[in-house]
Order: structure tokens, then C-alpha cells, then sequence
């Protein structure tokens, strides 16, 4: 949910606040957490002619910039949430990553979108957790894939069916 601070700067015609999004990627078996971040390129301090990626340290993580495309999920109550991301895929890592990951377990990567202003980035103004990396599709440069939360709205409630046989004591 975003913060009233976000909400306020956004509206305004000028904020002076310059944003980025950050991207964590986890899974059991990868063998380290893939984190990216994204905003204007000048305003991370990226060089292309350093030799060395961009870095972005936010909490105590190290975010590696990368640009990618997110897409966040509908505010519809009678749709389950589903969001989109696309990051490209800069050194082929994270397509590697990513289907060594999928070819070990059926379980789909977690995913976790974030928000903050770059003057303070251990503050997250938006946040979007639980999400499920579902439906990827790995380009020779990008990463697409479809971020969805488990719909529930299948599962039955209640857990059990309160009968004599389960439920002895109920008469």
C-alpha cells in the first residue's frame, strides 16, 4: 500500500523526489537471491563505461541495476492480483538463474516488488509481496513473467464439514 508521502509527491506537478523500484527474486534452490533495482539511469549514478555494474544498497541488500518494466497489479476486489515484470536481462544471469531454479523444483520463484525514494531507500514507500513468478517466458535478453498470489477463492470453507462421524459431540 502506498504511503500518504508517496501519494503527496506524486500529485504534486514537481516533488523533487526521484524514485526507483527495487525487484527481489527468491527460490530454494537459487543459489543467491537475485535483487535489481530501476530508475532513471543518472540518478543511480550509472556510468557505461564502469567496468563494475550499478549497486544500490537499500536495508542492507546490495540491488544491482537492471532495467525492467513492472506492471502492478489490478485494484479490482472480484480479480485475483496479478501484476506483470520484464527485466531485461543484461548479462544472461538471471535467465540462467532462473531456469536452474524451475528445472530442480515445480515450486515457481517468489517475487517481491518495492518503492523508494533514492534520498532515504531504506524507507519502502509502495510495497508488493507474496506474488508467485508464473507463465515466464526467457528471451535471449529479457525476462517476462506473470506475477500472480494463490487464489483461495477456490479453496473450501470450511476446512472440514462438521458431520456426526467427525464431530461426535455435536448433537
Amino acid at each position: 500500500m502506498p504511503t500518504h508521502a508517496l501519494h503527496a509527491a506524486e500529485a504534486a506537478e514537481e516533488s523533487g523526489k526521484i524514485y526507483a523500484w527495487l525487484v527481489t527474486i527468491t527460490h530454494a534452490a537459487l543459489a543467491q537471491t537475485i535483487r535489481a533495482v530501476y530508475a532513471e539511469p543518472a540518478a543511480v549514478g550509472f556510468d557505461p563505461d564502469a567496468p563494475a555494474p550499478v549497486v544500490l544498497n537499500s536495508r542492507g541488500e546490495d540491488f544491482t541495476l537492471y532495467p525492467f518494466v513492472f506492471r502492478r497489479p489490478s485494484q479490482s476486489d472480484d480479480l485475483v492480483a496479478s501484476a506483470m515484470l520484464a527485466i531485461q536481462n543484461v548479462d544472461q544471469s538471471i535467465v540462467t538463474q532462473l531456469r536452474a531454479a524451475q528445472a530442480v523444483s515445480a515450486e515457481p520463484p517468489q517475487v517481491s516488488v518495492e518503492k523508494i525514494d533514492l534520498a532515504d531507500p531504506d524507507v519502502v514507500e509502495e510495497s508488493y509481496v507474496g506474488f508467485d513468478f508464473t507463465s515466464g517466458d526467457y528471451g535471449a535478453r529479457d525476462v517476462t513473467g506473470a506475477l500472480s498470489v494463490p487464489d483461495l477463492s477456490t479453496e473450501p470453507y470450511p476446512y472440514q464439514t462438521f458431520t456426526l462421524s467427525a464431530f461426535p459431540g455435536l448433537v
